[in-house]
């Protein structure tokens, strides 16, 4: 990650100064053409860049001749009767040119490079955890040589009793509706019970318990003989399991014939 920013930092440095500096001197490039000079639109840069350095090594060896004049003699040569010190300065710039497209396209190379080697290679450094022991198949490579299917169980998320607590009371009504099933309410049970034994997604487990086996058995069935005119009071208990924690919701009933 930290070779990305520097190539990303190195990139935007080098396009700020050329946005700062391409308009650089530009009265020199107006009269050239784009076909002898296709870089032109980045000698502005390139003529900072050399003045720059001119001035520096003038500053810092003022008895040293840096002038090429091998270089200098053949332009005279060449352009007998011209200006060959502008000429000299426009091959100057045109190099510079040529090494500054260089240098961007090997830091954005670097980049895209970097920024794949970083895709190919993330390593799994956490795994969602939910309310039920889920599995895993990763695929892990070994200094990009082997490659092997690793296979990781996740235990359920763990509550405390606070937690575990709340959860009791947010499913409490929840238990109650889903108990009464065709039931209008608890003072009116006629019909059988809907004996649940998990709700939500949290892991809420539920075990039933039956106050009297005369009137409704374990799973949830009404037995009306046994049940007089007036109607029986009775009741059963859901007992609440999450995690290490249990809980019991007692539910008063009232069957009626």
């Amino acid at each position: 990650m930290n070779i990305i920013i520097i190539y990303l930092l190195l990139l935007i440095t080098l396009l700020t100064f050329f946005l700062l500096t391409r308009v650089y001197k530009k009265e020199l490039t107006a009269s050239l053409t784009a076909k002898e000079y296709p870089l032109k639109f980045m000698y502005g840069t390139a003529f900072f860049l050399i003045d720059i350095f001119s001035f520096l090594r003038k500053k810092l060896f003022p008895n040293h001749s840096f002038h090429n004049t091998k270089l200098k003699n053949k332009l005279d040569k060449l352009y007998s009767g011209k200006n060959t010190h502008k000429i000299e300065y426009l091959l100057q710039a045109k190099r510079i040119s040529y090494s500054l497209l260089i240098l961007a396209g090997s830091i954005f190379i670097g980049l895209l490079y970097s920024c794949n080697a970083l895709n190919s290679s993330k390593k799994v450094t956490s795994l969602q955890r939910t309310d039920e022991e889920d599995s895993y198949s990763l695929e892990v490579s070994i200094e990009d040589k082997e490659t092997h299917i690793v296979d990781i169980t996740v235990s359920p998320k763990e509550y405390d009793f606070k937690e575990t607590l709340d959860i009791f009371e947010e499913y409490r009504e929840e238990i109650v509706s889903a108990l009464l099933g065709e039931n209008t309410g608890i003072e009116a049970i006629k019909y059988p019970l809907h004996f649940i034994s998990e709700i939500g997604d949290k892991g809420l487990t539920i075990r039933w318990e039956v106050e009297n086996e005369e009137l409704i058995d374990n799973l949830g069935q009404i037995y009306p003989e046994n049940i007089e005119n007036c109607g029986a009071a009775t009741s059963v208990t859901a007992c609440l399991s999450l995690g290490e924690y249990t809980a019991s919701l007692t539910i008063p009933l009232v069957l009626v014939p």
